[in-house]
């Protein structure tokens, strides 16, 4: 099985796979434990001493300014390599089977909403080991599977707070300095909504502007706390965007509500909201847009707020 299946455990998603990998028990295990060889297939170098207790340094590429660190949980040579990396909980355990090995691969996550995407992108990675170890090199790329592990794994929808609004709550492992640049920013904004230019005078009852012209959504700036919240009017409507930041452990919550769409808009507004937040998501990530289609889902939304 190549794809990840979601389970519960003490209350917290987990992603779980379960692959053959085509070597030996001896051999799988130096490839998903030596540092030199993890390099091949994990997503960072593993730095740190293979022994429980030990501390673990996960720094990335040059062009990811993120640098995680965690702690070995467990450590049973040739069974089971677990620890902690950024707060969420990796165990690989392996099993011979004749000339081969059976792999056991788990994350558990800190919220549903990074399920989908951490899944997407752990199936890339453990094709790269399969590979590294002589099997067949996995012919699509993570953004081939992403949507179906949206579609199986969420996030899931809004929740309605009142009579047409809306809130989706979001995790993230980014700073609030770093969220708070993605939702003020003019070029940021650009870059993860994808719809043409955006201007923000960053102030109480300063302007923000969106997708450009012909028609631009206007909207006056109502509350404004630093790297904390920030809300505004939404064009001709009295909708409100309101954008709330909250420090988490190894990471924020963040949480968007839409207060009062119109009833004849309220769906699909609240559908194209659920694709920039899945695009913001991204793009605090990788730094990568990739563009979300909201029209699938305005039945959903529909449904869920009749």
């Amino acid at each position: 099985m190549t794809e990840a299946t979601l389970i519960d455990t003490d209350t917290r998603p987990t992603i779980r796979f379960e692959r053959r990998l085509p070597a030996s028990l001896e051999r799988a295990w130096r490839a998903v434990t030596d540092p030199e060889e993890m390099r091949s297939w994990f997503p960072s170098a593993v730095v740190g001493e293979r022994k429980v207790g030990a501390s673990l340094a996960f720094p990335f590429d040059e062009n990811v300014a993120d640098a995680f660190e965690g702690e070995v949980l467990e450590w049973e040579p040739m069974k089971v390599f677990a620890f902690t990396w950024n707060g969420d909980e990796l165990r690989i355990e392996l099993t011979p089977e004749g000339d081969a090995t059976i792999l056991v691969f788990t994350h558990r996550v800190a919220h549903l909403a990074v399920a989908a995407r951490n899944g997407s992108g752990w199936q890339m990675c453990l094709a790269n080991l399969d590979a590294h170890l002589g099997g067949s090199r996995a012919d699509t790329e993570w953004r081939d599977v992403y949507g179906e592990y949206l579609d199986r794994m969420g996030p899931p929808l809004g929740t309605p707070s009142r009579e047409w609004s809306l809130t989706w709550e979001r995790w993230h492992h980014v700073s609030p300095a770093r969220m708070w640049q993605c939702l003020t920013d003019p070029k940021e904004l650009e870059a993860w909504m994808a719809c043409g230019s955006v201007e923000v005078d960053l102030r109480l009852g300063g302007i923000v502007r969106f997708f450009g012209e012909p028609n631009p959504e206007v909207g006056v700036i109502v509350a404004l706390e630093p790297e904390r919240r920030i809300a505004y009017t939404w064009g001709e409507t009295l909708a409100i965007v309101d954008w709330q930041i909250e420090p988490a452990d190894h990471g924020i919550s963040y949480r968007l509500t839409k207060h009062g769409m119109p009833e004849e808009r309220a769906a699909g507004w609240s559908a194209g909201w659920h694709s920039f937040l899945l695009q913001l998501d991204m793009y605090a990530a990788a730094g990568q847009l990739v563009v979300d289609e909201h029209e699938p889902r305005i039945a959903a939304y529909r449904a869920l707020l009749t």
